[in-house]
């Protein structure tokens, strides 16, 4: 009998909202054969195993968040990559993990977040310069990669002098390697940022400044809360985590409101809806997935035992079309409201930079339709990356009227969506 889920499928990559929707019906705690671990699908239960941190662990010690192509039961594993440095915070669990977080937090609330609004709109501004022009880009490695990256920099405080490569480093970071070359590049980008970081130690104590990593050193040392060996992982955790899901996010966002273009046409009138819109596209194509969890004792959930030790997978993407929550959950709506989403997590490790996330997406596509409000991707445009925890693409071309030009050839006719305007 063939499984009912495999995240390593490629057909479950290229769409897997189907599979989703038969195990919330048919499954929802489900384990295939072969597999070594368990995967719940609903609402309901992905946020209770995301609230019980008790139960449901996320430490490195225990096994960490990830699911391997091993644990799904094939035996043609990755080959390994360059190993994150000590002071992951999303690999912690409590109580190390508030003592990391709560020196970080103060920087993301979202009082302190609203003064990057600027710098988000003067980055998001220079980039589209760079090709508003051409009449076509890849807005994934031109925008939505490049964006965060950039952003975080100034965030973090790395010197103005190391943010162009800063940047590339971060996108070698925030994209999985699946190619020799891949791996190759992934580690290139590991070791120039934990080279960077570890110089960056001593210069912020000595000169620090108003940014995250001058805090950071300041909590580091004998007897605070990170050892100088952890603040090189903490900083390159916070790089990927604030990168690899805002860029997905971005692009995800500029791929459906170009599958949209009545509410793309909407929020060019009315800006202010951006708010909403953004909430829908991380309910709708949220940048992450799913997340594993290792259960500290055995607890019997849907009538069946999950033994210690044992890894469940909690989807996100799947709870955040559960019928039982959302009214026509399918259907992708930008003035939907009060959706709880669980793209940011739930409980103790919710994402300490969604107000900065949010921030970075909403501003950087409301410049994206004021310089480019028509916009169509052509066929073969946009692909997808075969991966199983983030929603990751791995190209997303799009054509527009340049200045002064003609637009490119019409999109195809779409069925009209169900838009209340």
């Amino acid at each position: 009998m063939a499984r009912l889920f495999d995240p390593f499928d490629p057909e479950v990559y290229a769409d897997p909202y189907p599979v989703y929707a038969r195990l919330r019906a048919e499954a929802p705690l489900y384990r295939g054969e072969g597999q070594r671990f368990w995967t719940l699908s609903r609402h309901a239960d992905v946020q209770a195993a995301l609230a019980d941190h008790g139960l449901f662990s996320s430490a490195a010690e225990r096994g960490g968040i990830g699911i391997t192509p091993y644990e799904g039961g094939k035996t043609d594993t990755p080959d390994p990559v360059h190993p994150m440095p000590p002071g992951n915070l999303i690999l912690m669990d409590p109580p190390r993990h508030g003592a990391f977080r709560g020196v970080i937090q103060r920087r993301f609330l979202r009082k302190h977040v609203a003064r990057w609004a600027p710098s988000v709109e003067r980055v998001a501004n220079e980039l589209i310069d760079g090709f508003a022009r051409s009449g076509r880009a890849d807005v994934l490695e031109g925008f939505s990669t490049a964006l965060p990256a950039l952003v975080f920099a100034e965030v973090l405080g790395i010197p103005a002098s190391h943010a162009r490569e800063f940047a590339g480093w971060a996108a070698a970071l925030t994209t999985v390697p699946t190619t020799p070359e891949g791996i190759e590049a992934h580690d290139a980008a590991m070791r120039s940022t934990a080279a960077l970081f570890a110089d960056l130690l001593p210069e912020k104590r000595r000169r620090p400044e108003d940014d995250l990593l001058s805090e950071m050193a300041a909590a580091t040392g004998e007897g605070l809360a990170i050892r100088a060996e952890e603040f090189v992982g903490l900083a390159i955790s916070m790089l990927i985590a604030g990168n690899d899901t805002t860029s997905n996010l971005l692009a995800s966002g500029l791929w459906l409101l170009e599958r949209h273009p009545e509410q793309r046409a909407h929020l060019v009138r009315e800006p202010a809806a951006m708010e909403s819109a953004v909430e829908e596209i991380l309910r709708y194509e949220p940048p992450v997935h799913g997340l594993a969890r290792v259960a500290t004792r055995d607890v019997v959930l849907h009538g069946r035992r999950v033994a210690e030790g044992e890894k469940v997978l909690l989807l996100f993407a799947s709870a955040n079309r559960d019928e039982r929550v959302f009214d026509a959950p399918e259907r992708f709506d930008a003035l939907r409201r009060g959706a709880p989403h669980l793209s940011f997590g739930f409980g103790v490790h919710h994402c300490v930079g969604l107000h900065l996330g949010r921030l970075e997406t909403r501003v950087a596509l409301r410049a994206f339709l004021a310089r480019i409000p028509e916009y169509r991707v052509p066929r073969g445009g946009q692909r997808w990356r075969h991966l199983l925890a983030t929603r990751q693409m791995a190209s997303l071309a799009i054509e527009f009227a340049a200045p002064g030009g003609r637009a490119g050839p019409p999109a195809p006719a779409r069925a009209p969506a169900r838009f209340l305007p």
